[in-house]
């Protein structure tokens, strides 16, 4: 509590200000004024909350000084010291609301007790003011709330509610549009149980976002997470845009825009700066409505939008606009991204495996069509292929993998792809290399090259040259690790891969035939169905059923 002592006789100045210990009773003492005219003209600037005045001084006096401070500050305490004990002079007091009227002959216990009454009532009026403040801010956030979210078109009433608690809102359906904006960042407010931050609470949580995000921006100390808690939030709210939790640890921020491109480079560039910070964020933007009957639209675009945030690459933002029209990226790995997989697996080191999930979601990322669906349906099916060839690996060599845990999810993939992606390779990479230290290792080169050359003609010799190694020997090593000849090794690794492809791709069964190393499609199929008792055809009719 800030104290301020006028009077224009130095002596009683120096005494009230010296004599009394006012830092140790918690007081924080100003400089003292001389004269009314110098407090009035201080107040503005230093802002006291108690003020202990004469009352006839040079000048105006300290009635004339209590009248004014409290007409433009009524939240001043006024303690007015005198050297007059007369009943006239406490009537006008009170009448001028000073708080108390005490006399200079006052002991310095006694001056020092009113003050504390004083801060005791300077102490309830800010709480009184902070519950004000909550229950007014809890109550636009309410109406926020049940506009944003609220199911169907909202009625005139709760409308007008709403944009007079949030004015920027205002012009909807008159020459401006509603934009609905859903964002997300690493560190968001925890929510509470019912998935919004408690009533009053969200416009504290947002100014001390701002308030962050504008020191870091001006160069100040970068806030820890903790006094930072939603980046994109603070963006949102620093272009002037309400925001409120919704009940998936998100936010939707609302904006009336001319153009629904208005705000997308601001938005691009904060978020921009955010990424070089290392504190990513995203922004997914709805469908502009022309009017608030559209809201329900906007949103639902704006949360359709949101789950294109991890094929949004480096920028951030996604715009529905951008991605309604997309059909979807191949939902099956190529043979070629397949051994790139198997290859990268069998490298293993930590930061490999890392750069290269990098290096798949920024394949998905590249494609215009890509979907997160389609997306997640062709990670899936790559690491599929993966369990698939290290079973197949271990089985050449004689071995059985041990039961493996179970892979990431489809929703996993879709929500985390890359912690998920990572968590896999990393798994994968492991079997791999347990499974490596079984048998002859030259066998298992071997197996990879086939694996890897199914197209090719793949003769013992072209194999042995590739170790190298003298080829007779090579063929005993086949059958005495795999119990097959080479031969009968490479026929059914071409046979295997074939049955994938029927299943996973549309092409003819005479493409599928040449990848697999079968230039002749007739000779092919006599094998096939020697193998599997069905032509390729109905292999693919049977499994599409």
């Amino acid at each position: 509590m800030k104290v301020l002592i006028v009077d224009d006789e130095v002596i009683i100045r120096t005494g009230l200000s010296t004599v009394l210990p006012w830092k140790e009773r918690g007081f924080e003492l100003l400089e003292p004024a001389a004269s009314a005219e110098e407090a009035l003209l201080r107040l503005p600037l230093e802002r006291p909350d108690l003020i202990l005045t004469d009352i006839c001084m040079t000048g105006a006096s300290g009635l004339e000084l209590a009248a004014q401070a409290l007409r433009d500050y009524p939240e001043l305490d006024i303690i007015v010291l005198s050297g007059y004990d007369e009943f006239a002079y406490a009537q006008q007091a009170v009448r001028e609301g000073v708080s108390e009227y005490l006399l200079k002959t006052s002991r310095p216990g006694e001056i020092l007790e009113a003050a504390d009454r004083a801060r005791l009532r300077w102490q309830e009026r800010k709480r009184r003011a902070q519950t004000s403040a909550r229950e007014s801010a809890a109550y636009r956030e309410q109406l926020l709330s049940r506009l944003m979210l609220g199911s169907g078109e909202p009625d005139e009433e709760l409308l007008r509610r709403a944009i007079a608690a949030y004015p920027q809102l205002s012009g909807v359906g008159r020459g401006r549009q509603l934009q609905l904006w859903r964002l997300a960042a690493a560190e968001l407010p925890a929510p509470s149980a019912d998935g919004a931050l408690a009533p009053g609470r969200v416009e504290a949580s947002v100014a001390r976002a701002v308030a962050a995000a504008r020191a870091a921006a001006a160069g100040e100390r970068t806030p820890s997470p903790a006094e930072e808690p939603a980046d994109a939030v603070a963006l949102a709210a620093s272009l002037g845009c309400p925001v409120v939790p919704d009940a998936r640890a998100g936010w939707l921020a609302a904006a009336a825009v001319e153009t629904p491109q208005q705000l997308q480079p601001l938005l691009r560039a904060g978020l921009r700066r955010l990424a070089e910070r290392g504190r990513p964020a995203f922004a997914a933007c709805g469908e502009a409505a022309a009017d608030w009957s559209g809201l329900g639209r906007a949103r639902q675009t704006a949360f359709h939008a949101f789950a294109f945030r991890h094929l949004a690459a480096r920028s951030g933002l996604v715009c529905h606009d951008d991605v309604a029209g997309r059909t979807g990226m191949r939902p099956v790995c190529t043979p070629e991204e397949e051994r790139g997989l198997i290859r990268l697996l069998q490298a293993g080191g930590e930061d490999e495996l890392e750069r290269g999930a990098d290096a798949l979601l920024e394949l998905a990322q590249g494609d215009a069509q890509a979907t997160p669906a389609t997306m997640t349906a062709w990670l899936y099916s790559l690491l599929a292929a993966a369990r698939r060839s290290l079973e197949r690996s271990a089985a050449s060599i004689g071995r059985e993998l041990p039961p493996m845990p179970e892979g990431a999810s489809p929703a996993e993939l879709e929500e985390r792809p890359r912690e998920a992606l990572i968590a896999e390779l990393r798994l994968l990479s492991r079997r791999w290399a347990e499974q490596g230290r079984g048998g002859h290792s030259a066998v298992r080169q071997a197996a990879e090259y086939i694996r890897a050359h199914l197209g090719e003609s793949l003769t013992l010799q072209q194999v042995a040259r590739s170790l190298p190694m003298n080829p007779t020997y090579l063929s005993e090593l086949f059958k005495r690790e795999t119990g097959q000849t080479y031969l009968e090794f490479v026929t059914r690794e071409r046979l295997e891969r074939a049955r994938e492809l029927l299943l996973q791709t549309p092409a003819k069964v005479a493409s599928i035939a040449s990848e697999v190393g079968y230039e002749d499609a007739k000779y092919f199929n006599k094998l096939f169905k020697a193998d599997t008792g069905l032509t390729p055809t109905e292999y693919r009719q049977l499994h599409e059923r």
